[in-house]
C-alpha cells in the first residue's frame, strides 16, 4: 500500500504540458515475464531529447494512455518491484512493455513475539496462566496452579518453596479453608484463571501471613461497551485405579456496569488408598515388630457451584457480591485393614455441606472493605469391628458431626504519599464456632468408649500498618507489622508479626527479590477436640485440647532471570514445633 501511494502521489504532482499542434492517443500495457498484469506500475513519457512530458499509472489490467502532440518519444515503466524497461515510440495501438523481476527482491520477513511468563511488582510474581499451561495437559484450577514455579503438591495441600502457602481469590480475604479453596479449584475450569500473583510474603491488606497465591479470575468485556456472553461446557476422565468423571459448565456476563459469573460443576469420586504401617514398639525394654497394612476405597459425589456478580457504578468503585457451595453426596469408605497385630474392617458413610457468602467494596480513593460468613457441616456414621491375635473381637457404631459457623470483617486503607512513598493500614476481625460430637450407639468386646460433646469458639482480632517507597527506579520496598489478639478455647495469646519485601530490577531481563514473613500456626478445630478417631487396630488418632499453635518464620531469596526463570532459596525456623501424632 506504501508503494502505491508514492506512485499515486508522484503521478499526481507532475504538471503535464504538451506542444501545441495535433495530439493522438497512445495506449497499452504493463505486464510481467509471465504475461500477468502488473497494477499501478508509473509509465513515463519523455520526448526524443529525454525530457519529460506525462506520466501514468497503470489500472488493475496493467493499461495505461496517454494524448500527446510528440511525433517521436519513449516510454519508461517502473515499478518497485521490477526492472526499469524503456521502448521508443511505436505505432501501433495497445502494446505491452514487459517488467522483469527484481533480482534483489526482500523475502518475506516473519516477526515472532513471546508474552513474558512472569512481572515483577512490589514483590508480587505475576503469573499469566494461559502462558504457564500452555502445551500441558491441565483440566481444573488446581492442576494449572500446580504449574507455577515453585508450587507443589505434598499430602493433599499445597506448598510454596519450603513451607505451605495461603489461596486467595480475587485479592480478597475470606473465610474458607485452605482445604475447601482446594475442592473449589479442583472443580473449577483451568479457563477460569487469567492471572496467578505469587507472594513469598504477602503484605498485610490480604489479611494472611507468610506465603499467598492470589488467583484472580478472568472476565470479559466487548469494544463497544455493548452485552456480552461467553460459556463454557467441560468435562475430563481420570483412570487411577478407578474411573472419575468430571463435568461441569461455567458462564461468563458483561454488560458494562454489571458483570457476573457462574459456575457448576459434578464430579464421580472413586479413591483407592493403601497405608503401610511398621513400628518397632518398646514395651518394658522389649521390642515388638508391629506390621499393618491397610487397604480402602472411598467414594462420593460431589456438587460445587459458584455465583459472582460485580456493580462498577464508576471506573474507580466497585461492589462484589460472591456465593460459593460445595455439598457432597453418597459419601462412602470402606478400610480393610491385615497385621500381626489386628485384622479390622471400618465402613463410613458420610455427607457435606459448605455454604459460603462474601460481600466486597473497593473504592477510589484507597479503600477496601468487606464482609464472609461461611457455614459448614459434617455428619457421619462409621461402623468397625477388629479382631486381635487371640481371636477377640470389638466393635461399635459412632454417629460424628461438625458444625462450623464462621464470620469475617476486614477494612483496609491505602494513600499515595509524596516522594513515592505509600502508608497502609487495616483491621480485620474474625470470629467461629465450632460444635463437634462423638456418639456411640452400639458397642461389644469391652472397648473403653466415651461420648464426646464440644463447642469451641475462636477470636481474631488484627491490627496492621505498612510503609513502602520506591527508593530509585530499580530498588523499592515495603515495611509492615501487624498486632494480633488470639482466643481459642482455653489458648489467649497477644502476638506481633513484622512482614518486610526487597525488590531491586538491575534490567528488565533481570531481578531479585528478598522476602521475610513471620506468622504462628494454629492447630485445626479437630486436632483440638477431645476425641478419638480408630485407623486400625493399632493406630489411633486423638485430639488434644492442649496442643499449642507456635510461631514461624521464613526468608526467601528469588531471582528471577528473562521474566522467564525463576531461581529461589528459602530458611524456615520454627521454635516450639507442634504437630499431632498417632497413638
Amino acid at each position: 500500500m506504501y508503494r502505491n501511494i508514492i506512485s499515486l502521489l508522484f503521478a499526481a504532482a507532475i504538471s503535464v504540458t504538451a506542444s501545441a499542434g495535433q495530439t493522438r492517443s497512445v495506449t497499452g500495457a504493463v505486464h510481467d515475464t509471465e504475461g500477468v498484469p502488473i497494477q499501478y506500475a508509473t509509465v513515463i513519457l519523455q520526448d526524443a531529447d529525454g525530457q519529460f512530458a506525462d506520466a501514468a499509472v497503470t489500472d488493475s489490467l496493467g493499461r495505461f494512455s496517454f494524448n500527446t502532440a510528440l511525433q517521436s518519444f519513449r516510454m519508461v515503466a517502473q515499478h518497485v518491484l521490477y526492472e526499469d524497461n524503456t521502448v521508443d515510440g511505436v505505432d501501433v495501438d495497445d502494446f505491452i512493455i514487459i517488467l522483469a523481476r527484481r533480482d534483489n527482491e526482500i523475502d518475506e520477513i516473519v516477526v515472532r513475539g513471546e508474552r513474558p511468563l512472569v512481572k515483577v511488582s512490589s514483590g508480587v510474581l505475576a503469573y499469566d496462566v494461559e502462558q504457564v499451561t500452555r502445551g500441558k495437559v491441565v483440566t481444573t484450577a488446581y492442576d494449572a496452579i500446580l504449574e507455577l514455579p515453585g508450587v507443589r503438591e505434598e499430602d493433599g495441600s499445597l506448598v510454596l518453596g519450603g513451607g505451605g502457602v495461603s489461596i486467595i481469590l480475587n485479592g480478597r480475604p475470606s473465610t474458607l479453608s485452605h482445604q475447601q479453596i482446594i475442592d473449589l479449584l479442583k472443580q473449577m475450569p483451568a479457563s477460569s484463571l487469567e492471572t496467578a500473583e505469587v507472594m513469598y510474603s504477602a503484605p498485610p491488606q490480604y489479611h494472611v501471613r507468610g506465603a499467598a497465591l492470589n488467583l484472580v479470575m478472568r472476565g470479559i468485556a466487548s469494544e463497544d461497551g455493548s452485552p456480552v456472553w461467553q460459556g463454557e461446557v467441560n468435562g475430563s476422565y481420570t483412570q487411577q485405579h478407578y474411573a472419575n468423571y468430571q463435568a461441569g459448565t461455567s458462564l461468563l456476563y458483561n454488560a458494562g456496569k454489571f458483570s457476573a459469573d457462574m459456575l457448576y460443576t459434578y464430579s464421580d469420586n472413586h479413591v483407592r488408598s493403601v497405608y503401610d504401617l511398621y513400628s518397632h514398639h518398646n514395651v518394658n525394654g522389649t521390642i515388638h515388630e508391629i506390621e499393618q497394612h491397610d487397604l480402602g476405597e472411598n467414594r462420593l459425589d460431589k456438587h460445587t457451584g459458584r455465583f459472582g456478580l460485580d456493580f462498577r457504578p464508576d471506573d474507580d468503585n466497585q461492589l462484589s457480591l460472591a456465593y460459593n457451595t460445595t455439598i457432597t453426596a453418597n459419601g462412602r469408605g470402606e478400610t480393610y485393614s491385615r497385621g500381626n497385630f489386628s485384622d479390622s474392617y471400618s465402613r463410613k458413610t458420610s455427607n457435606s455441606q459448605l455454604h459460603n457468602l462474601s460481600f466486597d467494596y473497593t473504592s477510589g480513593f484507597g479503600f477496601k472493605g468487606g464482609m464472609n460468613y461461611t457455614y459448614y457441616k459434617h455428619p457421619s456414621v462409621q461402623f468397625y469391628e477388629n479382631t486381635d491375635p487371640n481371636g477377640a473381637q470389638t466393635s461399635f457404631v459412632s454417629d460424628a458431626r461438625q458444625r462450623i459457623d464462621a464470620v469475617m470483617a476486614y477494612a483496609d486503607q491505602a494513600h499515595a504519599l509524596r516522594r513515592d512513598w505509600e502508608l497502609t493500614y487495616g483491621a480485620k476481625f474474625y470470629y467461629a464456632n465450632d460444635h463437634d460430637y462423638q456418639i456411640y450407639r452400639e458397642s461389644a468386646g469391652g472397648m473403653q468408649l466415651y461420648d464426646t460433646d464440644n463447642t469451641l469458639k475462636e477470636y481474631i482480632y488484627d491490627l496492621y500498618m505498612g510503609v513502602g517507597k520506591s527508593l530509585t527506579d530499580r530498588l523499592s520496598f515495603n515495611l509492615s507489622l501487624t498486632g494480633e489478639y488470639y482466643k481459642f478455647g482455653r489458648d489467649d495469646d497477644w502476638a506481633v508479626f513484622p512482614q518486610a519485601n526487597l525488590s531491586y530490577m538491575h534490567s528488565p531481563q533481570q531481578i531479585l527479590q528478598f522476602s521475610f514473613s513471620s506468622d504462628k500456626r494454629y492447630p485445626s478445630y479437630w486436632e483440638k477436640q477431645d476425641h478419638i478417631g480408630y485407623m486400625n487396630g493399632y493406630a489411633e488418632g486423638h485430639g488434644n485440647p492442649n496442643i499449642k499453635a507456635y510461631n514461624y518464620y521464613s526468608a526467601q531469596l528469588t531471582y528471577v532471570l528473562k521474566q522467564k526463570y525463576i531461581f529461589n532459596m528459602f530458611y524456615n525456623y520454627a521454635p516450639d514445633y507442634a504437630v499431632q501424632l498417632a497413638y
